[in-house]
């Protein structure tokens, strides 16, 4: 009676167990954010990204745009960019 017993709640809490994920599922297209900071020029019209560092980052490269230029606040840059292989 007890083996029934310990089986039938076993077999419950494999049924009741879910598989979750920590990370949404994500296309692995190698990328990284690069961060810039954009300086005028001087006497001139526009300016020019100055390259700061890069680090990898989760990107969907599938179902996201990516390569165009945004803002981010920090004293250091102030412009950032997602680059995908």
């Amino acid at each position: 009676m007890k083996t029934k017993l310990i089986l039938l709640l076993l077999a419950f809490s494999l049924m009741s167990s879910t598989c979750s994920e920590d990370e949404p599922i994500v296309n692995d297209c190698d990328c990284e954010v690069s961060y810039y900071l954009y300086t005028p020029v001087v006497g001139g019209l526009g300016g020019e990204y100055v390259y700061q560092f890069s680090e990898p980052i989760n990107f969907d490269c599938v179902n996201e745009s990516y390569g165009d230029y945004f803002p981010v606040s920090n004293i250091n840059y102030n412009y950032a960019k997602v680059e995908c292989e």
